[in-house]
């Protein structure tokens, strides 16, 4: 989630709730308030949460991924391509056989720092890749 995203939900909930307030009725007002108060609280707390925890450089991650598959006499000719979702490296397209899937598997994990990688490619045999 980008940085923009965040403290739009933020001041959406915030906004939200003070107009909830301002026209609730008399007796209802004092619980809006508490759970306005935790509501609120509870979001900071996801936004710091958010904002500490630790990411993988997507480009640099996935630039070396791609360079790297790309060097491969056997992978470059494939349809291969490299994403990435928070700390995790995506790997999606079609591979000939069962060992350009473990070697793929292989790259993404050396080139992700924490290790975090979704193989998403198929094995297709005799296949071109295009």
């Amino acid at each position: 989630m980008q940085t923009k995203l965040a403290w739009g939900i933020f001041a959406a909930a915030l906004l939200g709730s003070a107009t909830g307030v301002a026209v609730a009725p008399r007796q209802a007002r004092v619980a809006l308030k508490r759970r306005t108060a935790a509501n609120i609280s509870s979001l900071v707390a996801r936004y710091q949460r958010w904002v500490n925890e630790s990411r993988v450089d997507a480009v640099l991650a996935t630039d070396s991924l791609k360079t790297a598959i790309g060097g491969d006499p056997n992978l470059g000719k494939r349809r291969i391509w490299v994403d990435a979702h928070g700390a995790t490296i995506l790997l999606h397209g079609v591979v000939e056989n069962d060992a350009e899937w473990r070697f793929a598997d292989k790259l993404a994990r050396a080139a992700s720092p924490d290790g975090s990688v979704r193989n998403l490619l198929q094995v297709r045999p005799h296949s071109t890749g295009v």
